[in-house]
């Protein structure tokens, strides 16, 4: 495996982790409204 292929993976890894925290952190906003 090409050292360029892991460090896309592991950037869309680290994106899709991010997502997935600011969506909490979104519903976590809603629900103390």
């Amino acid at each position: 495996m090409m050292e360029v292929e892991y460090f896309l993976l592991k950037q869309e890894q680290l994106m899709s982790f991010h997502t997935e925290m600011t969506a909490m952190r979104n519903g976590d906003d809603i629900c103390q409204k």
